[in-house]
């Protein structure tokens, strides 16, 4: 394998490597620039739907450099971007399952999916620890534990690899976010963080050491800082822990425009050609979602501030995992088991598992065909069910395009057993004719995800208000909190 990749680097042009050290966004350009990009060379796409994926891979192939594309995809609970596919529950609801061999399973069945679309890679397990609520990404984490998100995650990267039978399905893991995202100072994304490497090696990197262990081909730098040096820039985060304590011996791509970032948002130095230099200096070998990078490359390598010999050894990295997950041997995939029904059974034991009862006062089980008054808008709403990276969500929110089923609704769930009237989330003087009262709640869309910190972790206002109503009615109330992450939620408020 290693003559064969030292024969293909040897016989690639400054451009072909310049353009195999790139990951794109299919998302944020044309379709006539993505073509151009494929012939090009370039190393990889993001969230590139499986029609499109097969004819950029057939230009590619065709190339002058003909090295396949690898196509990667967020599916960080399922391969969600895809409407048709199965969606399982949040990674911190697949942590309160505390179960590994579900977990595995959950991710052999999105690699599955995956590989359906004609798509390599994954952006998951997420390995930060979700240690402050008011962060946005907390929801997916397998929480805040290092080593239940040590095991777990090293379920998921070995059922995305698969078994020796599972070759054709077998999709590359990414580790991430390499390391301490989650440690940010005040909760804020992507923010500077009070970190010592003390703490990093006796708290944090755990997961990251079981993720390695268990195979994961792959990891992405963090988007924050620690003593103000960017992840994604610091040597000894990358060379010395990563590779040589770890014995990592995949390829380290960065999160989104990290290059940019260091520059325009960390401001640590002056402009994007010394920041590209830099990141493939310190370890990087994939630069994510940075077109300018290019020429930035080319011009760094012909002037001599860049050192070929850097760039031969990201594409050999990258180059090498290509081959070790047979992306030269058939980068085309295709199967038919996108949202089937084995995957949504898998699904729907996953969401027996992973709901926790916080208290019960002899309330419940219920009687079969009582009268209940539902109230909450997360009663009937699949979005507020899914969370963050599906359909809804990304490449671009769409919020308001149709659900696809099959799904159940907790409303829809409570009509199969119970003689059940929904009011919506306004108070009515009708729910005081019911046995008992369910109140859904947690948060919406806009307090969790990246960027999307809060400094209260409370009930958003109406929800608090209708809750304050709904003691009025005298009548038992079972409260279901349907949510990214913990709530500040007092039975009293």
């Amino acid at each position: 394998m290693s003559i064969n990749l030292k024969k293909i680097i040897k016989g690639m042009t400054l451009e072909q490597k310049a353009a195999q050290v790139l990951q794109l966004s299919y998302a944020h350009m044309s379709e006539e620039d993505a073509e151009m990009w494929a012939k090009r060379g370039v190393g990889s796409f993001l969230h590139v739907p499986g029609e499109k994926a097969a004819h950029l891979q057939n230009i590619a192939k065709n190339s002058s450099a003909k090295i396949p594309l690898i196509f990667g995809i967020d599916a960080v609970h399922g391969h969600c971007l895809n409407r048709k596919s199965t969606i399982f529950p949040s990674p911190l609801s697949m942590a309160c399952t505390f179960d590994a061999p579900l977990v595995r399973g959950i991710a052999r069945d999105t690699a599955e999916e995956v590989t359906a679309d004609g798509l390599h890679w994954v952006f998951s397990p997420v390995l930060c620890l979700g240690r402050d609520i008011r962060w946005g990404r907390v929801g997916e984490t397998f929480g805040e534990d290092a080593f239940l998100a040590g095991e777990l995650g090293a379920a998921m990267a070995e059922g995305y690899r698969g078994g020796e039978g599972d070759r054709a399905t077998s999709v590359m893991a990414c580790a991430k976010h390499y390391i301490g995202y989650g440690e940010a100072t005040g909760g804020r994304d992507s923010y500077d963080s009070e970190l010592t490497y003390r703490k990093i090696e006796d708290t944090l990197l755990y997961p990251f050491q079981r993720a390695v262990e268990a195979g994961c081909p792959t990891v992405m730098t963090a988007y924050g800082s620690i003593d103000g040096l960017p992840c994604t820039l610091d040597q000894h985060l990358l060379q010395d822990i990563l590779r040589k304590k770890l014995g990592f011996n995949g390829f380290v791509v960065t999160d989104w425009e990290n290059v940019k970032h260091v520059v325009d948002r960390q401001r640590v130095l002056a402009d994007y050609f010394d920041s590209v230099c830099a990141a493939l200096e310190s370890g990087n070998d994939m630069l994510m979602a940075v077109p300018e990078a290019y020429d930035l490359i080319l011009e760094a390598v012909r002037t001599g501030k860049l050192q070929e010999s850097v760039l031969d050894t990201a594409v050999w990295r990258i180059l090498r995992v290509k081959m070790e997950y047979g992306v030269f041997d058939s980068p085309e995939r295709c199967d038919e088991v996108i949202g089937c029904e084995a995957h949504h059974e898998r699904a729907k034991i996953c969401a027996r598992e992973s709901t926790v009862l916080l208290k019960n006062d002899r309330l419940l089980p219920l009687q079969k065909g009582c009268r209940l008054a539902v109230f909450g808008s997360h009663a009937d709403d699949i979005r507020a069910n899914y969370g963050d990276w599906t359909y809804f969500s990304h490449p671009i929110p769409n919020y308001g395009t149709s659900p696809e089923r099959p799904f159940v609704t907790l409303l829809e769930g409570l009509k199969q057993f119970y003689n059940v009237a929904y009011f919506g989330t306004e108070y009515c003087e009708k729910a005081a004719d019911c046995d008992a009262i369910v109140f859904a709640f947690g948060d919406t869309a806009d307090m969790f995800g990246e960027w999307h910190d809060i400094a209260a972790c409370s009930l958003p206002t109406d929800q608090a208000q209708l809750f304050a109503a709904l003691r009025t009615a005298g009548k038992p109330i079972i409260s279901v909190m349907i949510s990214s992450k913990p709530m500040c939620a007092r039975s009293g408020s």
